[in-house]
């Protein structure tokens, strides 16, 4: 059975619902929990509405959505009018990892800005000195 499938099948016993906020935008997002986690995030894109398999904030938040009200439309429209999806600030950080030789890596957090708990985090390596 696929992924999808799978998810279909459980999802209203074991998914949860989550709309991201950074900078005035927002990101419609769904977990699905059990014996493994599986993330999937809304995005407006090109005027679609596009679902994609991973929360990856730091590359969605390119293209969420400029309103709450229509991030919650877009959710409900496409997970179900029952769902009460929670709102969860999300603070960005950043910090840069060195070596002996200088800067190696750049890390991007994304905090609950409630209680600061780790909601994912990305690693960069540095080639040459830069973001590659």
């Amino acid at each position: 059975m696929e992924i999808m499938e799978t998810r279909e099948a459980v999802k209203e016993s074991v998914e949860s619902f989550t709309i991201y906020e950074l900078d005035d935008k927002y990101i419609p997002a769904s977990k699905l929990t059990g014996d493994r986690e599986y993330f999937s995030t809304l995005r407006e894109f090109d005027e679609k509405l596009i679902e994609s398999g991973a929360i990856r904030l730091h590359l969605d938040f390119l293209k969420a959505f400029d309103d709450k009200k229509e991030a919650e439309a877009a959710a409900k429209q496409k997970w179900g009018p029952e769902i009460n999806p929670d709102t969860v600030k999300v603070d960005q950080k950043f910090s840069v990892i060195s070596d002996e030789k200088g800067p190696v890596a750049v890390r991007e957090i994304f905090l609950d800005a409630k209680d600061g708990s780790l909601l994912e985090e990305q690693t960069e390596i540095l080639k040459y000195g830069r973001l590659s």
